[in-house]
């Protein structure tokens, strides 16, 4: 039954990402021939730089990880660490599979250098959390640009909402005992499995209290991985001339990188673009080029996906 579950689950997330690309599409079909001719004019100098810099974001996630691996003593060599993230990036961007790519880079740790799995999680757990932390200071950050003046009802409250869940699950999972979260754990069942799960969770998290030094080194690495994305995201748009400022992309990144971490698609697929679309038309693009932009930061991450499939067969 499990297995069946997550075949359901696979299945639908692969439908509600062609649905959203297909409405993207449906959306644009009478401007789709400007939006072919607007991609013959891509400037590839600039789009060549775009691709660059997604892996230099991608890339940049391995001295993340390992600067939280220094902190237990254990010092893993940076290109073994390459190839991990690499396919764990194409396993959560390209693979209709229940296995993250985070999954997969605590499998493989454990499996080729004999890491102990609580700390390969937590390292991976942490690392995640201080990604999400610094997308969300470059989204407070970009406001001071006077940002705040495009934002809507409807953006605010998605912004809030996310934060709050966030917060809320992570003081649930730090502490379960502030929302007496812990008394629900031993009434019911289910809870009461994952229970030990939410414990080791915990014990891993609280004990990088005496670590300031390597997660404040962690965080510098996520600032410089979410500028590498943004710089990214700035030089595409820059290929097809939408002329929007690099400080409006400290918004637009973590914003749609929110709206994409929402679990119901493959790897934010559909999601992510009908996001960019409209907050690059929003900041004055034409529908076909705000389109056909959004096309470009879906290949180039699907373009660094493969390659991490590349990485896994020749791993493999």
């Amino acid at each position: 039954m499990p297995k069946i579950n997550k075949t359901l689950g696979n299945i639908l997330r692969i439908a509600i990402s062609l649905s959203l690309i297909s409405f993207l599409i449906y959306r644009n079909w009478d401007n789709f021939q400007n939006i072919i001719e607007e991609a013959k004019n891509i400037g590839l100098v600039f789009f060549s730089l775009a691709v660059f810099f997604y892996f230099l974001g991608i890339a940049g996630m391995v001295f993340r990880w390992g600067i939280l691996l220094e902190s237990h003593k254990i010092k893993i060599f940076r290109p073994f660490l390459l190839q991990a993230v690499m396919i764990g990036f194409f396993y959560n961007n390209i693979l209709p599979t229940s296995v993250g790519g985070d999954a997969y880079r605590v499998y493989d740790l454990h499996k080729n250098k004999g890491i102990e799995v609580g700390i390969n999680i937590s390292t991976v757990v942490v690392e995640r959390m201080m990604g999400t932390v610094t997308g969300a200071l470059f989204l407070i950050f970009s406001l001071f640009f006077g940002l705040y003046e495009f934002l809507n009802f409807n953006m605010v409250l998605s912004l809030i909402i996310v934060f709050v869940l966030f917060m809320l699950l992570l003081v649930i999972l730090v502490n379960p005992y502030f929302f007496k979260v812990d008394v629900l754990f031993k009434k019911f069942k289910l809870l009461r499995k994952i229970r030990p799960k939410v414990k080791s969770f915990r014990e891993a998290v609280i004990g990088y209290k005496d670590k300031k030094r390597f997660l404040f080194i962690c965080f510098l690495y996520s600032a410089i991985i979410q500028l590498f994305i943004i710089i990214s995201y700035y030089f595409a748009s820059e290929s097809i001339g939408l002329g929007i400022s690099f400080t409006r992309f400290l918004f637009i990144v973590p914003f749609t990188s929110i709206i994409a971490s929402i679990p119901i698609t493959i790897g934010g697929i559909g999601l992510r673009e009908n996001a960019l679309a409209y907050l690059i038309s929003m900041f004055g693009a034409s529908d076909s080029l705000a389109a056909l932009f959004s096309f470009l930061v879906l290949f180039m991450i699907l373009f660094n996906g493969l390659l991490g499939g590349l990485v896994y067969l020749f791993k493999n």
